[in-house]
């Protein structure tokens, strides 16, 4: 994602819940700012929305919780 659309935000698609992770920077996901070495546990959620300067990755079940 170009630093531009990073600092505007960009929606995340998931299906079930998530784990996202901060390698770089710092970085806001579904209004927590995560830094790096930081990580978030997200619920089954609608898509996320990301924004800020920093590397993300994000790893979900695939299926929504049951």
């Amino acid at each position: 994602v170009s630093p531009a659309a990073a600092a505007a935000g960009v929606t995340v698609p998931t299906a079930g819940p998530a784990i996202a992770l901060c390698t770089s920077g710092t970085v806001q996901v579904a209004g927590h700012s995560l830094d790096r070495g930081r990580a978030l546990y997200v619920a089954d959620e609608p898509p996320l929305t990301v924004s800020g300067r920093g590397t993300l990755f994000v790893a979900s079940t695939g299926r929504p919780a049951s």
